[in-house]
């Protein structure tokens, strides 16, 4: 009996200790008919990622947070791609983060409210904004009254493979509360091929509300680093638009006379599935332009 007793003891504290390190899988799986912006078209198997989380409770009010992604290539037979991937520590303290994951700017990621479908593909207009790889370290205060404080070292590299042609240095503010997000943050970077003319220090800011019937956002990015002292500040706008289980969203986003236009319509089949028409534009400074459109049936895990 005593036996016994002693080894249910010992399997509730293994039980407990293990409750306090958990790991989840989730992602997306998704077919469509694509239109792209090459103009190629055809059915595709569409965004399908795959993500897993971690998550421990070291005790004394300290967190360990880990995450990474892998996306597969749509062709049978295509390779697997690694995608963000972090490690967090959170407490008292606030938090303290790396990652290794795009550039991005707080304009698009506050303002941008609406369609998100064309994401990768339209948000990567050179002209107006695009994407890179780079490793991010982190810290962020705890909320006081909704206002966090927000301090990165950021490189540009693939993982930290390389030495970073560039580096930035990032102070931001963010507040939150009810219905109202705002960020606003100032970028500092340095590069050895950067010139007397080229632009080295960037703001960058975001707002959106949730009024209920109807979420905006707006957003304003100035000349970009890297670039000379020509190049234009970029505004963006965002409207989503809930109509049971039918949203509506659409972003706009202008760089001089450069422009992206995201419009989309979701419809919810259930909390996870969903039928997702889409439409994007990009048009360049120099006049080009190029549409894409999707038809999506989507999953999410």
């Amino acid at each position: 009996m005593k036996k016994t007793l002693v080894a249910f003891a010992a399997l509730a504290v293994v039980g407990a200790a293990s409750a306090q390190s958990t790991a989840t899988i989730s992602g997306t799986i998704a077919a469509a008919y694509l239109k792209d912006f090459d103009g190629s078209k055809g059915l595709v198997l569409d965004s399908n990622s795959v993500k897993v989380s971690l998550s421990e409770d070291l005790g004394g009010g300290l967190k360990l947070s880990a995450a990474t992604q892998f996306t597969g290539n749509g062709s049978r037979g295509g390779n697997v791609t690694k995608e963000d991937s972090s490690v967090a520590l959170a407490g008292g303290f606030g938090s303290l983060s790396y990652a290794n994951t795009r550039s991005s700017s707080w304009a698009v990621t506050y303002g941008a409210v609406g369609d998100s479908w064309n994401w990768n593909g339209s948000y990567d207009n050179a002209d107006v904004f695009s994407r890179s790889p780079v490793d991010a370290l982190t810290y962020t205060s705890p909320s006081m009254g909704g206002v966090n404080v927000v301090a990165q070292y950021v490189e540009s590299a693939t993982d930290g493979s390389s030495t970073p042609a560039t580096k930035s240095a990032v102070l931001g503010v963010k507040y939150a509360a009810g219905p109202l997000s705002i960020g606003g943050r100032v970028v500092s970077s340095s590069n050895d091929a950067f010139t007397s003319t080229t632009t080295k220090t960037s703001f960058d800011f975001g707002a959106n509300y949730d009024l209920g019937i109807a979420k905006l956002g707006l957003g304003f990015d100035s000349k970009r680093r890297g670039k000379d002292d020509s190049d234009k500040a970029a505004v963006v706008v965002g409207v989503a638009v809930p109509m049971g289980p039918v949203s509506l969203g659409l972003n706009y986003m202008k760089r001089d006379t450069a422009s992206i236009i995201d419009l989309g319509l979701n419809y919810s089949l259930s909390k996870r599935s969903s039928v997702y028409v889409d439409f994007g534009q990009h048009k360049s400074n120099a006049g080009d332009s190029a549409n894409q459109y999707n038809i999506v049936l989507v999953h999410n895990f």
